[in-house]
């Protein structure tokens, strides 16, 4: 439609667009026809929907005055319709690194004459689709044939002037306590410029992914959910979700940002949200990632748990303080799945302290199945959509404390971490290996898509027959690694090697974790000093099946893990 309404203005438009089909007729002629089909299009549509982009920008070429030009009428009619500065500021001027050009369609920034024509029809096109209360896709551009290219073109013009103008905003939906129904938290939800085609979080990412600045709009997006929530001053005993993009959650915070998060930070209870898939995209180095944030006084929340069976494994190690249970996701899933989904997620709530939350409750049935999973807190329609915060809310009568959590055993190495706590005894290399032969084989039968890693003094104690149980592992675990001074980058089919310091505490260990649902284990041993009296090294080897244990001693192996080597 942009492309057809661009050509009423001017028979070289008409010509550069559309020669090859003229076929001989008058120009005139076939300007008439584009006009025609144009404000036909419009008057079926304001007849179907009342009101659309297509039927408004049809009627001011409809209703354009002698003299003026349609660039000019357009841009006019705009700012006398539309007066909302998000509105305005995104979608009103497209802005590009070589040439910019407003809705009145004269060129700036040393656009070439020929290029003017093409800038104002898609600074026309998105003005059209800010307006469309329905997100204009469908009337305002796809519905008269625009090729997706110049759609993509123009959310792309679009996301650059949300970004110019910070035009980014936060909805809160309230997380309720199911046993008072009483607030005991909000989750903060971005939204674009309102009446916009990247008005929904979806689109949003979706366009900035593509663009290459996703790590900029989460950021962003961020920082709206904090000013939101100081300005309406949320009380710190009242939690706040915010929801972080996995790629965007070690990138640095930008310079107008540093301040107002520092002070979100000391003034409220922040809570950062990963969903289940996300987390699965790069589970090693989000791990890592996740133990910063949580030093820095964040707590973490992960949500749509249970889409994904294998990422029950992640949850000894993510630890989070609050865990997601999607009723829509369950209410798919096999009894089998929903019961062994139940008996992790409630065993992990049990033993480090953390909140089972249930989203999407929209009824009273709904409510009633929360409970009877366990949920403690819940989310949904029921309880109110998203919205503006409630000014100077007050302290719920029990308030979600997340200082109260359990913390994970601590130690630089699996030996370390197992070795404070349980016994060690003394033995050869045979010993060992005949251990660490019976972890991998209760892996091989029992993981399903869980965690294995491993660690060796020296390559050469990953023997060939270790490495064929290695192979077979790799092929159904979530997370698969082995460490050693000068081990190869793939020593064995699917199984990333990671080389690690000869100076690291852990070149000296050999050791088997394994994690998975329903299934913990992990050998660990120190090579002592010296030569037993055969002549060979002996260690001292503990074992167990202690899943907090079991979840620090992989946790210290991830710490060494570079990008995502041990992931799959």
């Amino acid at each position: 439609m942009a492309r057809e309404a661009g050509c009423l203005d001017g028979r070289g438009g008409l010509r550069r667009a559309y020669g090859h089909l003229l076929h001989g007729q008058s120009v005139d002629r076939r300007l008439a026809q584009l006009r025609w089909r144009l404000i036909q299009g419009g008057r079926r549509a304001r007849k179907a929907t009342g009101k659309s982009a297509t039927g408004w920008l049809c009627g001011i070429l409809e209703t354009r005055r002698r003299g003026e030009s349609h660039r000019a009428q357009a841009g006019s009619a705009v700012r006398e319709r539309w007066t909302d500065r998000y509105v305005w500021g995104a979608g009103l001027t497209v802005v590009d690194p070589d040439r910019t050009v407003s809705t009145n369609g004269h060129p700036h920034n040393g656009a070439r004459r020929e290029d003017a024509s093409t800038l104002s029809l898609r600074s026309a096109a998105i003005a059209a689709v800010a307006s469309g209360r329905d997100g204009g896709t469908r009337l305002g551009l796809a519905g008269v044939g625009t090729p997706r290219p110049v759609v993509n073109e123009i959310r792309r013009s679009l996301l650059r002037a949300i970004l110019a103008n910070r035009a980014i905003h936060a909805a809160y939906q309230s997380v309720v306590s199911l046993d008072t129904r009483e607030a005991v938290g909000f989750e903060a939800l971005a939204r674009g410029p309102r009446r916009s085609i990247l008005e929904q979080p979806d689109a949003l990412l979706k366009t900035a992914e593509a663009a290459g600045c996703l790590e900029e709009l989460d950021w962003m997006c961020r920082g709206a959910a904090v000013k939101g929530a100081l300005a309406a001053r949320l009380d710190p005993s009242l939690l706040l979700l915010v929801n972080v993009h996995p790629r965007a959650l070690d990138a640095s915070v930008p310079d107008d940002l540093v301040d107002l998060m520092q002070r979100g930070a000391s003034e409220l209870s922040l809570v950062a949200e990963l969903t289940e898939a996300a987390l699965a995209s790069r589970p090693a180095a989000l791990l890592r990632v996740l133990a910063s944030v949580r030093d820095r006084g964040f707590g973490i929340a992960l949500g749509d748990v249970g889409g994904d069976p294998r990422m029950l494994s992640l949850l000894p190690l993510v630890r989070p303080d609050v865990i997601k249970l999607n009723l829509r996701v369950l209410e798919q899933r096999p009894e089998p799945e929903v019961a062994a989904l139940l008996a992790a997620v409630n065993e992990q709530c049990e033993r480090t302290g953390g909140a089972l939350l249930a989203e999407g409750i929209e009824t009273e049935a709904h409510l009633t199945a929360a409970r009877a999973l366990g949920a403690t807190l819940g989310q949904g329609y029921l309880f109110g959509r998203p919205g503006r915060l409630p000014m100077r809310l007050g302290r719920p009568e029990v308030p979600v404390d997340l200082g109260n959590r359990a913390r994970m055993p601590g130690g630089q190495t699996p030996f370390e971490v197992v070795s404070a706590v349980r016994r060690v005894r003394s033995g050869n290399q045979d010993l060992v290996q005949s251990l660490a032969r019976l972890v991998e084989s209760q892996a091989i039968s029992l993981v399903g898509g869980g965690i294995v890693l491993g660690s060796f003094p020296r390559p050469d104690l990953f023997t060939s027959e270790a490495q064929r149980r290695w192979a077979h592992l790799a092929e159904d675990t979530l997370v698969v690694g082995v460490f050693a001074p000068g081990m190869r980058p793939q020593p064995a089919p699917g199984v990333p090697g990671v080389a690690i310091d000869p100076e690291d505490p852990l070149a000296g260990e050999w050791s088997v974790v394994v994690i998975a649902p329903g299934f913990a284990a992990a050998l660990v041993a120190a090579e002592q000093p010296g030569l037993g009296p055969d002549g060979r090294p002996r260690f001292d080897v503990a074992l167990t099946h202690d899943r907090e244990l079991v979840a620090a001693a992989g946790a210290s192996l991830l710490r060494r893990v570079a990008g995502e080597k041990a992931a799959r």
